[in-house]
């Protein structure tokens, strides 16, 4: 006996759209994209819906030129500046754990936890200087410290990772610095390396719609192939 065919055609479509939504809930993932900037140039984080510009795109530019070009007609039309804590969130959902918000930084603050997260984001939205450690990746945020607009917070993955470690981290040579905060960067400032986080604002997850069309389809079939009732009135 098929139990399922004793269920009505609402009951399974509600099943059916709990397990979908539920599938897409606990997959928050970073798809790499491309944009008119180049090949895999854009990070989608499905968890916030943030399209995110790799770093190396704008590094060797100061903050001010770069926002100058955010507007109608601009170099970067269409994206804005993240805040710190919609970059916070990316470093969270790429599974860094240890994220330094206050310093000066130290020695401690570079974890084994964080490299591999670290590293993979890092190869995501790009490395803007390869130090003698290993690969940096920094960016400007849209969040200036509190008293100073003149200032900008940036958000800096270090990773230490060659043999030059070892005179620093004796004990532990493979560890990441993921900090948000301590160091801060004029808005006029042009350093090589440092590049600026910028963001399309939300996008609808694609996702969605196929959750929707699926759903719809199976409901269209559950009711064309229903057997019709031929129980006598």
């Amino acid at each position: 006996m098929n139990r399922f065919r004793n269920i009505s055609v609402f009951t399974q479509i509600s099943l059916l759209m709990g397990f979908l939504v539920f599938s897409a809930a606990v997959r928050a993932d970073l798809i790499s994209f491309d944009s008119p900037y180049g090949t895999a140039t854009h990070t989608l984080d499905t968890d916030s819906d943030l399209l995110w510009l790799d770093l190396d795109i704008t590094a060797g530019r100061s903050f001010n030129d770069v926002n100058s070009q955010l507007g109608v007609g601009g170099e970067f039309e269409g994206y804005r500046y993240a805040t710190l804590d919609e970059v916070l969130d990316l470093w969270i959902h790429a599974g860094i754990p240890d994220i330094t918000l206050d310093g000066p930084t130290e020695a401690s603050d570079f974890t084994l936890a964080n490299l591999s997260p670290a590293l993979a984001l890092t190869q995501l939205i790009s490395v803007t200087l390869d130090s003698p450690f290993g690969p940096v990746s920094e960016g400007y945020t849209a969040t200036a410290p509190i008293g100073d607009d003149t200032m900008r917070i940036v958000g800096e993955l270090s990773m230490c990772i060659e043999p030059l470690c070892n005179n620093v981290f004796p004990n532990q040579r493979f560890v990441a610095l993921a900090s948000l905060g301590p160091h801060t960067n004029g808005v006029d400032e042009v350093v090589s390396y440092v590049g600026s986080y910028l963001v399309i604002a939300p996008v609808p997850l694609p996702g969605a719609g196929i959750l929707f069309l699926s759903a719809l389809s199976i409901f269209v079939t559950t009711l064309r192939f229903r057997k019709p009732s031929t129980r006598n009135v």
